[in-house]
């Protein structure tokens, strides 16, 4: 997968947003802590919940995150919203940081009493070890909820101590974002072959699984795992871009362009239509729209419902809603476009749902 350059509007957006991200963190009230020295380097701000406008948790990261191995150390000072059902738990916090690691294994064990060192003193504590020196622990200061995940570093070489400034966080951050973005990271073209007649499908199956997974997670209250399986995700994406230029002779762009319709596709007719559960439905459809997209075959039964959705996606498309753009929310003549844009791509989907329950009809399944 290749990333696309921002358009000058995206690129302005995205200066805005950031800028209300560090207002926002600035501002908050948080007891923060982090990692008193020795510590790993570089360190800047991770990753913060914001809800509302309201600064939930913030995480201050010390190491190189985007290694998978070194010593690396997250320390997350949070006041959970009411409206949580439950905080996350340690084991999730270690399988997230797996996650970026393209390590989706589980996280067994349980939690066993320890201590944390905050500002010179031990504070009572749970802890969960796991696989590749790693380990969470959590712990109470003031009113917060303080979690301390680690990587190859020892809990007792480990002590917390009161930030009282964020400057040099805030600019470790943008230093890293910017290196980012001047060399950011791309899935290498695959130099073993692929099958032309089966990359598409084995995307697919592994994206409609992963969004069952999601949904699962989602009905049980518990936050998901994101980033499982990243690499191989990527993997499969490249497998299917590859042969979708081949199949259709599309330059790697608009192939990149068919996969990414066709795949959302799918991935919104699980969601939206209880017939796809019908596994002769969803095999005919996923078949159809894959002749479809990939212009093998465009005499479809499904044909309406192909060009319906392309409708949908570049619909869908149009607007691009600035989620720190409070004041922009509350005006009229915002929430008059914003509500134009949603009636819009309602009766859009409307319109193409009802396309494929005809091509159900037609089926005679």
């Amino acid at each position: 997968m290749e990333l696309v350059p921002p358009s000058p509007e995206m690129e302005a957006l995205l200066s805005r947003q950031e800028a209300e991200y560090e207002r926002l963190v600035r501002a908050c009230s948080l007891p923060l802590l982090g990692m008193a020295e020795p510590a790993p380097q570089p360190r800047l701000l991770g990753e913060a919940e914001i809800h509302d406008g309201v600064v939930e948790s913030v995480g201050l990261a010390y190491g190189d995150l985007m290694r998978p191995s070194g010593p690396l150390v997250q320390v997350h000072t949070a006041r959970w919203r009411d409206s949580r059902p439950t905080p996350p738990d340690l084991r999730w916090f270690l399988e997230n940081l797996l996650d970026s690691m393209d390590d989706a294994g589980p996280v067994g064990g349980d939690p066993v009493p320890a201590h944390v060192v905050v500002n010179g003193t031990p504070r009572p504590a749970s802890l969960l070890r796991t696989r590749r020196k790693m380990w969470a622990a959590r712990c109470w200061h003031r009113d917060s909820d303080i979690i301390v995940v680690a990587r190859e570093w020892e809990l007792a070489a480990t002590h917390l101590v009161a930030v009282p400034n964020l400057e040099s966080f805030l600019r470790g951050r943008r230093e890293y974002l910017r290196d980012l973005r001047a060399n950011p990271p791309t899935m290498p073209i695959m130099e073993r072959p692929f099958d032309v007649a089966t990359a598409h499908r084995s995307l697919i199956d592994v994206t409609l699984a992963r969004s069952a997974q999601l949904e699962a997670a989602a009905r049980e209250g518990r936050p998901p795992r994101l980033r499982a399986n990243g690499r191989k995700q990527g993997e499969l994406w490249e497998a299917a871009v590859r042969a979708q230029m081949h199949l259709a002779d599309q330059s790697r762009q608009d192939a990149n362009e068919a996969v990414t319709i066709l795949v959302n596709q799918l991935g919104r007719l699980q969601e939206k239509a209880s017939w796809f559960a019908n596994r002769r439905l969803r095999d005919a459809a996923v078949t159809e729209t894959l002749l479809y997209w990939t212009g093998m075959r465009t005499e479809l039964l499904s044909r309406p419902a192909q060009e319906s959705w392309r409708t949908v996606w570049a619909s869908q498309r149009t607007w691009t809603p600035d989620p720190f753009a409070h004041q922009e929310r509350s005006s009229l003549p915002h929430d008059d476009s914003l509500r134009r844009w949603h009636a819009e791509l309602m009766t859009g989907q409307d319109e193409w749902l009802r396309a494929w329950s005809e091509w159900v009809r037609q089926k005679g399944y």
